[in-house]
């Protein structure tokens, strides 16, 4: 994709939302990555490091395995093995998520805010749970 060395938010946005499924997971983590590094500019090495971790997305094939499991389940087509399957990669994404609010509670402890600000601040919204 070439773009023009003016363009507008909405331009960039447009020429995102054509992106193939794998490269916007790329584009997504390279844009991460550039918040991450100029916020490095002014934070201190603890708060650089946290916030790396905290903007760390999980693996695209787990969570792609996830999606596809998770649908299969809805529509009740789901063998056994698939079920184990299924509840090991709930697994491991609860374990990732611990470990992230674990690093957003050591940011907020740091910046002496409460987690609802760290999470406002970073546009991190909070998981709906039915």
């Amino acid at each position: 994709m070439s773009i023009p060395s003016q363009i507008s938010m909405n331009e960039l946005l447009q020429s995102v939302e054509n992106l193939p499924f794998k490269e916007l997971e790329q584009f997504i983590q390279q844009v991460l990555a550039l918040r991450a590094q100029r916020s490095t500019n002014s934070l201190s090495a603890q708060e650089s490091e946290l916030l790396e971790s905290i903007n760390q997305p999980i693996s695209t094939l787990l969570q792609q395995r996830y999606n596809q499991l998770n649908k299969q389940q809805r529509q009740n087509n789901l063998s056994e093995d698939e079920h184990k399957e299924l509840l090991n990669l709930i697994e491991q994404i609860e374990k990732f998520d611990l470990q992230r609010l674990r690093y957003l509670i050591k940011l907020a402890k740091l910046r002496k805010v409460s987690l609802d600000i760290i999470m406002q601040d970073l546009g991190i919204k909070a998981a709906n749970y039915v």
